[in-house]
């Protein structure tokens, strides 16, 4: 096996596979700063985080409200979604003004604030805001309205606010249960008993760098939604079905844990068994002029909504009675594409990867089971028994930036204390270039969910910077980032200037 290496603070973590082809340059990672929000006068938590290029401020959102800290790391003061200290769910930060929503109760609201801490405005946006985004302009924030299932159902929506005068116009799916049957067929999922308007449940916002289109991740359902943005107006345009993932194969193949019948240690060669992508965070960048979206696609868990269906006489016996003994730990859904009362599928949730596909939907990339396979290899998955040997790996969030001319994408992994990283200068052909993690860190890298790239344009010292916050013990990370040329091609370099000599790399030390 080729071993990839990223340097953390000293430690190496392994990573690439034989199949992967040569690198020219390797990225390496040393943590600057670790903060622990575990002060419940504060933000008490950590979970999705942004940044502040003109103050050079972070901002990590945890039970209790946001915590403020400097680029060193260091506590400032905290934003409270309410006088009650309620919980904050998301934050957002443009030209000056910091939006944070939270649910407060069945009331949720988005409540902004300039960057120096003065309160704005309240507005009320809708039961359970999630993810938010202010367009590339400041002039509006999108709302991703998850409307969790509850007793009266909310609705989910997407709710448009207008950041100057805090107006709200909320988006909500209505117009689409003509397209029921057809998104089914595709892959989508719906509780049974449910109208597609009364079943959605938005997740995460992303928008396109000319702000004419934004991407929702719609996470229970299995689709992105796209909102049309142009104009000064804003309407959802289409849902696009995330799709099925083929597991058979030995490049998608699922690895099963404790609970695997005898032989069966993945899901390679099981003719009929599929996987739901079921994608959570979600990002968009633009490559030769061409819009692509990514996103994590990390599975949900819907418990006993869904539907006990007989199996369609066309899947073999074999994969039958491997779902069954498996059943107990993973979470399978059998789906009815045909619409004829059985199940054509039997689907896993969530594709434990990340996928790229152009804004239309077409599907470019998907990263197989490369890093479930790294994860595991490394011993990294989960502190949580029930995690380590049933459902494997979540991927949560993701971010994409550019360092050296390169495009870069970071995967933040729910159970598997690490955050994977790949070169997607080319969209089509990625390149896994390993996973961030250090075993000594424990639970303070258990759980990574908001991750932020902060570019050397925007940094204080002309350095790139990875945020990320991992939210099972309330911890934020900085990491330094840093694009170096391979051994083989310093060798070159060398051997082409003639040059004798060494090179003593500095590693700086961790902090906690």
């Amino acid at each position: 096996m080729a071993i990839r290496t990223i340097l953390l603070g000293g430690v190496a973590a392994l990573a690439s596979f034989a199949s992967q082809p040569a690198h020219a340059v390797r990225l390496e990672s040393a943590i600057e700063w670790s903060f622990r929000h575990n002060n419940p006068n504060q933000g008490n938590g950590a979970e999705i985080n942004a940044f502040d290029p003109v103050r050079q401020e972070i901002y990590v959102t945890g039970a209790n409200g946001v915590d403020v800290l400097d680029k060193a790391g260091n506590y400032l003061r905290t934003l409270r979604i309410s006088d009650s200290n309620g919980e904050v769910a998301s934050v957002a930060v443009k030209d000056g003004i910091v939006a944070i929503a939270g649910p407060n109760g069945n009331d949720g609201r988005v409540r902004f604030f300039t960057t120096s801490g003065t309160f704005i405005r309240d507005v009320a946006v809708g039961t359970g805001p999630d993810s938010i985004a202010f367009t590339p302009d400041g002039a509006r924030l999108l709302v991703a309205i998850e409307g969790e299932p509850a007793t009266p159902n909310p609705l989910g929506g997407i709710a448009v606010v207008q950041v100057a005068t805090g107006a709200v116009n909320t988006l909500g799916f209505e117009g689409f249960e003509a397209q029921k049957t057809a998104l089914q067929a595709k892959g989508a999922l719906f509780r049974p008993g449910t109208t597609v308007a009364g079943d959605m449940e938005p997740e995460f916002v992303a928008i396109s760098a000319d702000g004419n289109k934004a991407f929702v991740t719609l996470q229970e359902n299995n689709l992105i939604a796209v909102v049309d943005l142009s104009g000064g107006s804003a309407s959802i345009k289409e849902l696009i079905p995330a799709g099925l993932k083929d597991v058979s194969t030995a490049a998608n193949a699922f690895i099963h844990r404790s609970s695997e019948p005898a032989g069966r240690k993945t899901s390679e060669g099981l003719t009929g068994i599929t996987a739901l992508r079921q994608p959570d965070g979600i990002a968009t960048f633009v490559h030769n002029g061409v819009t692509y979206v990514v996103t994590a696609d990390e599975g949900e868990d819907l418990g006993n909504n869904r539907t006990i269906l007989p199996f369609d006489s066309s899947l073999p016996q074999s994969s039958i009675d491997t779902v069954a003994a498996l059943q107990q730990r993973q979470r399978f859904w059998g789906l009815d594409l045909d619409n004829d009362g059985d199940a054509d599928t039997i689907s896993y949730s969530g594709g434990r990867s990340v996928s790229i596909r152009t804004e239309d939907g077409t599907l470019v990339w998907d990263a197989g089971n490369v890093f479930e396979k790294a994860v595991t290899e490394l011993g990294l998955l989960g502190l949580n028994s029930d995690r380590r040997n049933g459902l494997s790996i979540e991927p949560e969030n993701l971010v994409v930036g550019m360092i050296d001319g390169r495009r870069w994408l970071f995967v933040g992994i729910e159970r598997g204390r690490s955050i994977a990283t790949f070169n997607i200068s080319d969209p089509t052909a990625p390149i896994f270039e390993g996973l961030i993690y250090d075993l000594a860190q424990g639970s303070a890298f258990n759980n990574f969910e908001g991750l932020t790239f902060i570019s050397a344009e925007d940094s204080w010292d002309g350095n790139a910077y990875l945020l990320a916050s991992a939210e099972d013990q309330g911890w934020t990370h900085l990491f330094r980032l840093n694009v170096v040329p391979e051994p083989a091609s310093w060798a070159m370099m060398i051997a082409g200037f003639g040059l004798v000599g060494g090179m003593m790399r500095r590693r700086r030390q961790q902090t906690a």
